[in-house]
């Protein structure tokens, strides 16, 4: 069989950039771009073995087009075009507490925002010992609804805990305040939003008010996306984050206010646009933190990739810092965020 001449191989190589460019655009404005920047630090890598093959291999033409290739999936995931969505509104119940967000009184800040996803094990709870000696004013954690841990978190924040039951495999979850959680036109004080799930309370999002002595209400949304049944749930769990995703930016643009924060499980990077546009949308700024999963990969030590815990508030807040802590022995490090009233 006739080999291709040089002429055809530099057309098809000169090719590949121009096909790669535009399969990454088609994939991160789908579902599957989930997926895709979950990959990146994969694909990175083996792009930049493919360049370090080509040059010792002396093969320039090759080098050029993996180079390019690899510029070219990181332009289209961090600065490619985002698609502008138009959110649906919220329920009635989501709707009639837009009130005590948009009228309520600014807080002054500075509050200090803890969040962590954690797995199920017997020394979580003497973990909690070095979240309660950061200082936090709310704590938020999924994975658990350990009684016990909320009670030593609460007594040692003099606040409230609220417990949410989940899933088999999302293990709950728990909100702390230093203060108290405030009523809002009736006798509630929380609010729950189911989000599509393999499991009942398999994914949420709760909406409340914690009051936070000589700081004021911070109007809140804590949530959690669901988790992957497998490698054959990989598709439909990419659109159940997406449709996620939405429902819960859309519960934040319903409730409104410029005090709004969102805190939680996003199961996915922020450069996964197909969901993070949705918090964009909602009026919201991601507080850039460092990434916190994965610690580890099949049970050895690994460098964390992507920050899937994330913080996002309304135009009311500037952050004034943030740090991953990296507490016990679990797959995801804590994130702590300090915020301050915008001026």
């Amino acid at each position: 069989m006739k080999q291709p001449s040089l002429l055809w191989k530099a057309l098809m190589l000169a090719a590949l950039p121009a096909a790669v460019l535009f399969a990454t655009a088609w994939m991160v404005s789908r579902p599957y771009g989930v997926w895709l920047a979950l990959a990146e630090p994969l694909v990175l890598a083996l792009g930049l073995y493919g360049v370090v093959w080509a040059l010792m291999e002396r093969r320039m033409l090759v080098c050029g087009a993996v180079a390019t290739s690899m510029i070219a999936v990181t332009v289209v995931l961090h600065e490619g075009p985002a698609t502008e969505v138009a959110l649906q509104g919220g329920s009635e119940e989501i709707r009639a507490l837009r009130g005590c967000s948009v009228l309520g009184k600014p807080a002054e800040g500075p509050v200090r925002l803890l969040t962590w996803t954690v797995d199920h094990g017997p020394h979580l709870i003497d973990d909690i010992k070095q979240v309660i000696a950061t200082h936090p004013d709310i704590v938020l954690l999924n994975g658990t609804d350990n009684p016990d841990i909320g009670a030593q978190l609460q007594e040692a924040m003099d606040g409230e805990v609220k417990f949410f039951k989940g899933s088999i495999s999302s293990g709950g979850s728990m909100v702390v305040t230093r203060g108290s959680f405030q009523f809002c036109g009736g006798e509630k004080d929380e609010w729950l939003v189911d989000l599509p799930s393999m499991e009942p309370n398999g994914a949420q999002a709760m909406l409340g008010f914690p009051y936070v002595p000589n700081i004021g209400v911070v109007p809140l949304v804590f949530t959690h996306l669901d988790s992957p049944a497998g490698v054959l749930d990989a598709s439909a769990w990419a659109e159940r984050v997406v449709e996620g995703a939405e429902t819960v930016a859309a519960t934040v643009r319903t409730v409104g206010g410029r005090g709004v924060v969102l805190v939680g499980d996003m199961q996915a990077p922020s450069s996964a646009s197909v969901a993070s546009r949705f918090w964009v949308a909602s009026g919201l700024t991601l507080a850039v933190t460092g990434p916190n999963w994965p610690n580890d990969v099949a049970g050895i030590p690994f460098l964390s990739q992507h920050a899937l815990d994330q913080v996002w508030v309304g135009s009311g807040w500037r952050v004034q810092a943030t740090r991953v802590l990296e507490i016990g022995d679990q797959r995801r490090s804590a994130v702590m965020v300090d915020l301050v009233a915008a001026r």
